[in-house]
């Protein structure tokens, strides 16, 4: 027997009033290909919640048009396609011109045991298996580099002054399926008993990774009770973000490869186990919630009983007024605002090289002039001189002959 279990949910947190957030758990083409994504709106009260809604159902549209061809390619295709929807709304609606979304995706092949991963920014993806958390994809962000490269600890990037910093996003520009630096995407291996987790921000940035670990042990047996109690953690932490959980575990009675195998990217980057430590209790000053809880499917059946059915949240929605307290908002990384200085710094530069250029241009050509009028005087003076001298040459043959007459 092969089968996915799977679910979602996603929460505003205690924070923010509006939910920039959306995810996709569904099966897609049949019932051997389960798709699922965390998807993380940016661009605050400016559509972030738009862009997040537009990257949803241009996978999902396209997924179903386009059944012919290698999984991980079409998935690719489908975030690029999303992508550049997401820049040509912007066009059309200026209110939303600085709208984009990060996102994690995963296409699981049931029957081949495989997992196509497609990544854009830090939203994440782990594996858990067998008390063991490992961390697959790569944050795409100034601290998320620096972690991944064993530079900053967990707990010194999480609080991270520039933890919420991202260097690539849909939205950013229009992009091309070939273009480097800009997906990230991978094919892993699944065993038997092996649970996904694709995840925003909003809940690494709350709880560690141990404690994730922990929690998803405590409820081996309820995916939905897993995915709800996740959210409550990072709500009871201080839920600074919208907070978005998409599980799924694989079963496979008839599978007899060992578990523990290591897993295999394309882009052959290492991925990260984690060896969970002591839990984190929730701190007791933090403000509790008891709608918490509400974006949380009803409990599912224990695992394995019927697959749970997936659930969609996130309609798109005008957005609010700017809060104006402080409640560490994602930035992007000011690319643009980079490019536009280096291009009027490289036209000063040019306008400066140019003048330079026409001054010592005329500087030159009055020189030249001033060398003219210099040689045609002394022409003049050689022609004079030439004159006198024959004058002179002259004056001597006249009196010669004066001075020898008989």
């Amino acid at each position: 027997m092969i089968k996915m279990y799977f679910t979602g949910a996603t929460h505003p947190g205690m924070v923010r009033e509006n939910n920039e957030d959306a995810f996709i758990c569904q099966y897609i083409w049949d019932e051997q290909h389960v798709l699922c994504v965390a998807i993380d709106g940016l661009g605050g009260y400016e559509g972030g919640e738009v862009a997040a809604g537009i990257a949803r159902d241009t996978i999902i549209a396209y997924l179903d048009k386009n059944r012919m061809g290698d999984p991980l390619d079409l998935l690719k295709q489908a975030v690029t396609q999303a992508n550049n929807d997401i820049v040509t709304s912007q066009a059309q609606n200026p209110d939303y011109n600085r709208m984009s979304c990060v996102l994690t995706s995963g296409l699981f092949e049931l029957q081949e045991g495989r997992l196509n991963m497609v990544h854009v920014g830090d939203s994440r993806l782990y594996q858990w298996h067998e008390g063991n958390l490992r961390k697959l994809s790569h944050d795409h962000s100034l601290v998320g580099y620096r972690e991944d490269e064993g530079k900053l600890t967990e707990e010194e990037a999480m609080n991270h002054p520039q933890r919420n910093i991202v260097e690539r996003s849909l939205g950013e520009k229009i992009h091309h399926l070939e273009d480097k630096g800009f997906i990230e995407s991978a094919i892993f291996p699944i065993n038997d008993g092996m649970r996904f987790i694709f995840c925003s921000d909003g809940l690494t940035d709350m709880i560690t990774s141990a404690e994730i670990s922990l929690i998803v042990q405590n409820h081996l047996d309820d995916l939905d009770a897993c995915v709800g109690a996740l959210i409550k953690s990072a709500c009871d932490h201080g839920g600074r973000d919208n907070v978005t959980v998409v599980m799924s575990c694989y079963i496979n009675d008839e599978s007899g490869t060992d578990a523990t195998e290591g897993v295999s990217t394309v882009e052959d980057k290492p991925t990260t186990t984690i060896t969970p430590p002591a839990f984190r209790a929730p701190e007791e000053s933090t403000p509790q919630d008891d709608s918490g809880d509400q974006a949380v499917k009803p409990t599912s059946p224990a695992i394995p009983a019927t697959p749970v059915q997936s659930t969609t949240s996130n309609t798109h929605s005008e957005p609010a007024e700017p809060d104006e307290t402080e409640d560490g908002r994602r930035r992007h990384f000011p690319w643009r605002a980079v490019l536009f200085l280096a291009f009027a710094i490289a036209a000063c530069l040019a306008s400066l090289y140019g003048g330079y250029r026409m001054g010592y241009r005329q500087h030159y050509i009055d020189l030249e002039n001033k060398v003219a009028d210099r040689d045609s005087v002394i022409t003049v003076m050689q022609d004079s001189l030439r004159h006198v001298e024959q004058e002179k040459y002259d004056l001597s043959v006249k009196l010669d002959s004066i001075n020898h007459k008989p």
